[in-house]
């Protein structure tokens, strides 16, 4: 390309001087382009004497203007999607016109930014919710960049001002239930046929699935409903349990008239409890290394066919990665 350049500067220099200077500043605003001094300035001033329309040309001069108040906004750690939450934004003074994001403990927790790294005077700051403390105040090393139009928090922060933990974990303290909620799923199915050697037939079918949300607690209903002419209606109950998470034990707990999850054995209907784990529960590089190779505790109380206690140790292993699967039987039965 450079060689070509040179044959064409060549024969356009000989034709005409203007066009040759016009070809040697083009070449060199390609390969050097000027060096952009507005982005070390602080405060920009703009002419709008060739505005046609009124516009206040000063509150870009530092930057793309951002009005204070709440927004809710998508937060991103060094490239990686944290999660979406309101944050509040304030005007550093009061002659500025671009508002920056207020930061406090709860987020710095949730970043997993190392609270040794930061001044005692600063955490005090960031306890006390009347002070608005922007980022590089508190990390002179990290920055924090807003997007207005996508409504996106860029945040870099180096690895050695960040605590040491598995990629993709959130505290379970920041965990959340939901809101109080009911819901309500079904489907239904029906047909008709007739001919002229038998009677007409009728069957119908309506299933539940019904919910309740509360707390950290969740209630399900599934019911059956079938008709049909030859024996009327027949109802089924098919499950009611309640369930929860349990964190500490990364696990959830099921009670009820419920059923097993079938991935070892079929599935099997039960009334009682049933305490299994969680690959949710997980962080993203804790669960794929789960996922590889696991021992899942089973503990299930069925009244409905045997007064007993069954512990299960079930080991799963992913059989792309090992040769085989092994699984490890009952190790207890109690009355």
């Amino acid at each position: 390309m450079l060689c070509y350049f040179i044959y064409y500067l060549k024969s356009e220099c000989l034709k005409s001087l203007s066009v040759c200077y016009l070809a040697i500043f083009s070449f060199w605003g390609m390969f050097f382009p000027p060096y952009s001094a507005a982005e070390n300035l602080e405060y920009v001033e703009f002419s709008d004497a060739f505005l046609r329309f009124s516009v206040d040309a000063t509150r870009y001069s530092e930057g793309n203007p951002v009005s204070p108040g709440e927004r809710r906004v998508d937060i991103y750690l060094n490239e990686q999607w944290i999660g979406r939450q309101n944050m509040d934004f304030r005007l550093p003074s009061a002659e500025s016109k671009v508002a920056s994001p207020c930061f406090d403990l709860k987020l710095f927790d949730e970043l997993g930014v190392d609270s040794s790294k930061v001044t005692a005077e600063m955490l005090k700051q960031l306890s006390i919710a009347a002070i608005c403390v922007p980022f590089n105040h508190i990390l002179p090393a990290g920055n924090a960049i807003f997007d207005e139009n996508k409504q996106r928090l860029d945040i870099q922060v180096p690895q050695a001002y960040l605590n040491r933990q598995a990629r993709g974990y959130v505290n379970p303290k920041y965990w959340d239930d939901g809101v109080t909620a009911a819901t309500l799923k079904y489907d239904y199915a029906g047909y008709s046929s007739r001919n002229n050697e038998s009677a007409n037939q009728t069957y119908q079918y309506l299933g539940l699935l019904g919910g309740l949300n509360w707390q950290s607690w969740r209630l399900y209903y599934r019911s059956a409903l079938n008709r049909n002419d030859a024996q009327g209606f027949d109802y089924q109950n098919l499950a009611t349990y309640l369930e929860r998470g349990v964190p500490s034990l990364y696990s959830k707990l099921t009670l009820g008239d419920s059923n097993t999850d079938g991935q070892v054995f079929d599935s099997l209907s039960y009334r009682g409890f049933e305490l299994t784990s969680d690959d949710r529960m997980y962080a993203d590089s804790q669960r794929v290394t789960h996922q590889l190779c696991e021992v899942l505790p089973v503990l299930r109380l069925a009244w409905r066919y045997a007064n007993k206690v069954n512990l299960f140790m079930r080991r799963r292993c992913r059989p792309d990665l090992l040769s085989s699967m092994t699984f490890i039987p009952q190790v207890k039965e109690a009355t």
